[in-house]
């Protein structure tokens, strides 16, 4: 694996920090490091919301979509990790919902958990029985 330096990201609205961001996520969950050994910080909830759904949107579609998997591999390849399939991006997804529904348990246990899933039953609707996705 190659090694992967820390990151800051300053810039003015609209440039691209959160897609720019969320490459360097995919790239780390593509690189295996568990999501509840990532950081990423930023300064409100809101853009901590943005960030979250676009790269479940992102792994998602590439999950899904042959032409944006093809898009996500080719920055994978960039950030010095191998293309993936399909199946690597639902499980990327699945442990990125897995390890948040865990932290927010820890946060709060009595804090609803609707928006992971919503997430993970939009992602289910997409599999298979046998899990794999359509």
């Amino acid at each position: 694996m190659p090694t992967l330096t820390n990151t800051a990201i300053m810039a003015s609205a609209g440039s691209g920090k959160t897609f720019a961001l969320n490459s360097r996520l995919i790239a780390l969950l593509a690189h295996d490091v568990a999501p509840e050994r990532i950081v990423a910080l930023t300064f409100t909830k809101a853009a901590a919301g943005e960030i979250f759904d676009k790269l479940v949107a992102r792994l998602a579609g590439a999950a899904l979509d042959p032409e944006r998997r093809s898009t996500e591999n080719l920055a994978l390849q960039r950030a010095g990790a191998a293309a993936r399939p399909a199946d690597a991006y639902a499980a990327m997804l699945r442990n990125l919902v897995n390890g948040m529904r865990i932290r927010r348990e820890l946060d709060n246990p009595t804090r609803p958990v609707a928006d992971l899933n919503r997430y993970e039953r939009r992602f289910r609707s997409q599999q298979g029985e046998d899990g794999i996705l359509q």
